[in-house]
């Protein structure tokens, strides 16, 4: 398989083959309609060639019988030229709604590849970044399969016009059919190589390529406006943005200086082989070997010949098209679960508890974030993990997630390896809330208890009240169906905190569908201290019976949980309830005393 990161440096250019399975599965009768006006289209030039050639044999002719003869041949012509008219529209419009159908099958193809895997190891490897930004091109309209439908089929069309040029100009001189033909194929295939790697060139820094897309995006997209604005960043910004594009444009611009010498040297020999074609046939027509008509038809067979060697449209099309088909097919290997991901129901688990085993983990570049975790966290309890900045809480709660698997030791469940059970039905276990939080371009109640599903009036209200969420209903204009973005019609954005309680209610709402253990990573950063207070004490009381996993650097929140966990260094350095942490006087003492003295 294609390394990810090959697409910019050792990749020769796209494999048609998935591409060609994608028209196919896309819709095998508009593929066949689509087959067909290309060899139509493709025969025509051969067709408009031998009837010119024809005509101007009978007008050399001048004789009485002619006339009829020449009329029937002009009418063969306005019929071919109409025929091309006719299926080029065909063509044009049924290559629309294949690419259409292409669109939707291959974006449910790339977004299902990227969901696969059981972790988020994939969404943090740049190599593979890079090609699924490649494959993220399908959304763009001439950069996936539209752009590459056309590309290809132009091609396919230039490719099969050629071969009836050189058809036509064998049977009025083989010798130089056959030379002109070479020609042609060695010098075009030679165009046509330098110009993928012009393009390949633009692609030789994803990293750079990314950079520029992030900061174009920062400063088109809503968001980032108001300190863009207010600290005066536009200017650097664009400027960063610049930079980056100039990194990449500069190696495309000196391979294009290059390539303008390679150009110029195919031309000159293109324009060698036409002028020596063009001589041989004149010299054959003024010695009575070749006819009039056979030299009208040589020379534009030869003519005809030049399309298929010269770099087009089309190439660019067929390359950026399909590389992203291409991309496409790579992500998909590269997400394809190595082995078994697990898959034992866990029912109502943890009925008991979960263990941690000498846990450790470390990120792909070598950085080393838990070292050695053990712990146990019994069903129905409560337990907060605490720790300064980069400590490894939120790393220790994405593994109880499997959003990573551990480097080494294991988790298990009531007994249970957690790499065992299923990893769907186990996160279907679970209520989360990260600090990264999703915000929903949808109802309310669609962000709270999902879009889509069947929702319990009692049940909403019940979490809202225990979120604070009840505070914020009660100004938006629709309420429950109030639509949280200000980008739609009839839409209003919320503050930070007020998304914070959106995001808590949803958690909320999981664990009275359904979830046993409730896992929150700092869940009220955003709240004042009242705020914070009374969401806490609402959070603890309604998960009296359930698991409760608390993350959270401001202990002043967790006095209530009933065993605090000390992480540092990526160690677990102090265990136990608040009280007696505060007695040993170790490090939970310190940060609680530092923090409090700030409150104060």
């Amino acid at each position: 398989m294609t390394r990810p990161d090959e697409g910019a440096t050792g990749r020769r250019g796209p494999s048609w083959w998935p591409a060609v399975v994608a028209v196919g599965r896309a819709s095998p009768g508009l593929a066949a309609v689509a087959v067909s006006t290309t060899l139509l289209s493709a025969s025509v030039p051969a067709l408009f060639i031998i009837l010119s050639g024809t005509a101007v044999g009978l007008l050399a002719r001048r004789d009485d019988g002619s006339a009829g003869s020449l009329g029937l041949v002009v009418a063969a012509m306005a019929v071919v030229l109409a025929l091309s008219q006719l299926s080029g529209m065909v063509r044009s419009d049924v290559l629309e709604a294949l690419a259409r159908r292409m669109d939707i099958v291959l974006r449910r193809r790339l977004i299902e590849a990227v969901a696969r895997p059981v972790g988020l190891g994939h969404l943090e490897d740049p190599r593979l970044q890079g090609r699924i930004a490649t494959a993220h091109g399908l959304a763009n309209r001439l950069g996936g399969p539209a752009g590459g439908l056309l590309g290809v089929t132009g091609r396919i069309q230039v490719l099969l016009t050629a071969v009836g040029c050189v058809a036509l100009l064998a049977w009025v001189d083989p010798v130089l059919a056959a030379g002109s033909g070479a020609l042609h194929l060695v010098v075009g295939r030679g165009l046509r190589d330098n110009y993928r790697q012009l393009l390949q060139q633009l692609h030789l820094d994803p990293g750079a390529l990314r950079r520029g897309h992030y900061l174009r995006d920062l400063l088109l997209r809503p968001g980032a406006e108001k300190e863009t604005r207010v600290f005066g960043l536009g200017r650097w910004l664009l400027g960063l943005h610049h930079t980056e594009w100039l990194r990449v444009s500069t190696a495309a611009w000196q391979g294009r200086r290059i390539a303008w010498w390679k150009i110029a040297a195919g031309a000159v020999l293109l324009g060698a082989g036409q002028a020596a074609g063009i001589a041989v046939l004149a010299d054959g027509w003024q010695d009575g070997a070749v006819s009039l008509a056979a030299l009208v038809v040589g020379v534009q067979a030869g003519i005809g010949l030049l399309r298929f060697a010269a770099v087009t449209e089309w190439d660019r099309l067929a390359h950026i098209g399909w590389d992203a088909v291409d991309a496409l097919v790579e992500v998909e290997d590269a997400t394809r679960p190595a082995g078994p991901t697990g898959d034992r129901d866990p029912g109502a688990a943890p009925v008991r508890e979960i263990v941690l085993r000498d846990v450790s983990f470390s990120y792909p570049d070598g950085t080393q974030v838990l070292h050695g975790v053990s712990m146990t966290i019994p069903a129905g309890g409560s337990l907060a993990i605490v720790g300064r900045n980069g400590a490894g809480k939120s790393t220790l709660l994405k593994l109880l997630l499997r959003s990573h698997e551990p480097t080494s030791g294991e988790i298990l469940v009531d007994g249970v390896p957690l790499r065992e059970l299923d990893p769907q039905r186990w996160r279907s276990r679970l209520a989360t809330m990260t600090q990264d939080f999703v915000r929903l371009p949808l109802t309310v109640r669609e962000n709270v208890a999902g879009p889509g599903r069947a929702t319990d009036a009692r049940t909403l209200a019940a979490v809202a009240a225990q979120a604070d969420l009840d505070t914020v209903l009660a100004d938006l204009p629709h309420g429950w169906d109030t639509v949280l973005s200000p980008q739609l019609a009839g839409g209003t954005d919320l503050s930070g905190g007020q998304w914070q309680k959106v995001a808590l209610a949803r958690g909320l709402h999981a664990l009275r569908t359904g979830a046993t253990v409730l896992a929150l990573d700092e869940p009220t950063a955003n709240l004042d201290i009242e705020a914070e207070r009374a969401v806490y004490d609402a959070i603890i009381d309604a998960t009296r019976e359930h698991t409760l996993l608390l993350v959270s650097h401001r202990f002043a929140t967790v006095r209530r949980v009933d065993r605090i966990v000390v992480l540092d260094g990526g160690r677990i350095v102090e265990t136990g309830d608040h009280a007696t942490l505060i007695q040993q006087g170790g490090l939970y003492a310190q940060m609680f005393d530092a923090q409090a003295a700030v409150v104060r």
